[in-house]
């Protein structure tokens, strides 16, 4: 499974992004958080839904269930709506394009609430000293 989550502070503002990626099992395979520049939230989401993907296709996954908390991310991804945006249209056709690598990616929209971890890992590099 793959926890994404992705903030800033101001819209565009600082931004950061988080991901958890485990096994079927529950084993841990990734966490990682990182600062991203000045980006807003949306972008912020989507990178980080990009990065956790590219991390599950070097370690060789061929399934992913892809959990994310940003409705518009998952719709626009899953094809149920196409984003208007340029800069949304482009990261959208990234995470195709490594999704098409994987070779199954499910996304799924999940409430905040349910990730925590993702979204734990983003305030902490929000609040790293620069």
């Amino acid at each position: 499974m793959l926890a994404t989550d992705g903030g800033s502070r101001g819209n565009p503002g600082p931004a950061a992004i988080g991901y958890v990626l485990t096994a079927a099992d529950g084993t841990l395979l990734a966490a990682q958080g990182e600062a991203i520049g000045v980006a807003g939230a949306n972008v912020a989401e989507y990178r980080a839904l990009l990065a956790g993907l590219e991390h599950a296709s070097r370690l060789g996954l061929g399934l992913v269930d892809a959990r994310c908390d940003a409705r518009l991310v998952v719709e626009h991804v899953s094809g149920v709506r196409e984003p208007t945006n340029p800069r949304l249209r482009e990261l959208c056709g990234a995470v195709r394009e490594v999704a098409e690598r994987i070779g199954t990616v499910a996304f799924t929209w999940v409430p905040a609430e349910a990730n925590t971890r993702a979204h734990q890992l983003v305030a902490e590099a929000l609040a790293a000293p620069s």
